[in-house]
């Protein structure tokens, strides 16, 4: 799928060429920096926005020719403290926006569904009473109070208190293992390490790596990571560790009266192969981490689209 915006003469493709499928029952991460695409996409994928070419379908309903359809099957979180009418109550707002959607809702589903979210205490309250973490989980309710197969999470925990974003990630968990599909983006590595099933890296609106987390690793070109404490730093060890073919990157922070080296490993060396210039005073390997992988990609790649998976509950295409 394409998405192009103009501004005058000028055209600017925040979408370009972008291929990918969110398989039934799994959640599909869409991880990249400010400005690659992610909620461009997410909004495609809503409705909100129309591809300027390609398509997007969900459960084979096109977006652009069978919008209503394709839409009674989606439940958008943009979260943020907007998007409800504050002087109306949780319930009301729910109940008018599935109205929107053209569902009818029994007072039953109602209950059911503020009670799965955690506010059936607070059904009756004004929306402008609640907090910011309640908001954000009256937005999964708002989400899923049709019952969608499909979520579309668009950086559903940004800004909200770390017990709060545990509590909304182990809703989407519990969404997850009842059938519902997630589409999600996300800055936090942590959270797409957790919630993620398949993660699809892209910049500049492209694709760079699609897979799961040792795909990911294995197109950053990253094994593993060895993390070395030593009393002093020179910095002319960088260059004699980047000299080794093993190693792929080297960083350095101060820990203390330390210092910690951490040395990335290219795919297929064996840790430790490099000669280290310096005396270890501890040393710890592991595999590496999806925010190592995805910072070499951005270094390095520039990237192209890559072919989604059959049998998805969601397929956009070019």
């Amino acid at each position: 799928m394409v998405r192009e915006f103009s501004r005058g003469r000028e055209r600017r493709r925040a979408v370009d060429g972008l291929d990918l499928s969110v398989p039934a029952g799994q959640v599909c991460a869409l991880i990249g920096p400010n400005g690659a695409g992610k909620t461009t996409t997410v909004r495609m994928c809503s409705t909100l926005l129309l591809p300027t070419s390609g398509s997007i379908s969900v459960l084979g309903h096109d977006v652009v020719r069978d919008t209503r359809t394709a839409r009674q099957n989606i439940g958008l979180v943009l979260g943020g403290e907007r998007g409800f009418y504050l002087r109306a109550s949780a319930q009301e707002n729910l109940r008018f926006f599935a109205a929107v959607q053209g569902a009818r809702i029994t007072r039953r589903a109602l209950s059911d569904v503020l009670d799965q979210v955690g506010l059936a205490d607070r059904a009756r309250s004004r929306v402008e009473t609640f907090s910011r973490g309640m908001v954000q989980r009256l937005h999964i309710a708002r989400a899923i109070v049709t019952r969608p197969a499909l979520l579309l999470l668009d950086e559903p925990t940004i800004g909200l208190d770390p017990e709060v974003a545990v509590e909304v990630r182990s809703l989407v968990r519990q969404l997850v293992a009842d059938g519902t599909s997630a589409l999600l983006t996300s800055h936090s590595m942590r959270e797409v390490e957790l919630l993620a099933d398949t993660i699809v890296v892209i910049a500049g609106g492209r694709t760079l790596a699609q897979g799961d987390a040792q795909a990911i690793g294995a197109a950053a070109g990253i094994g593993e990571v060895s993390s070395y404490l030593i009393d002093d730093w020179a910095e002319s060890y960088r260059s004699q560790l980047l000299s080794s073919p093993g190693v792929r990157s080297v960083d350095v922070h101060a820990r203390g009266l330390m210092t910690e080296v951490v040395v990335a490993w290219r795919s297929g060396a064996v840790p430790g192969s490099a000669h280290l210039p310096f005396l270890v005073r501890g040393e710890k390997t592991q595999a590496a981490g999806l925010e190592e992988c995805y910072l070499a990609l951005l270094a390095d790649r520039g990237g192209s689209g890559t072919g989604g998976a059959p049998d998805s509950l969601i397929d956009a295409a070019s």
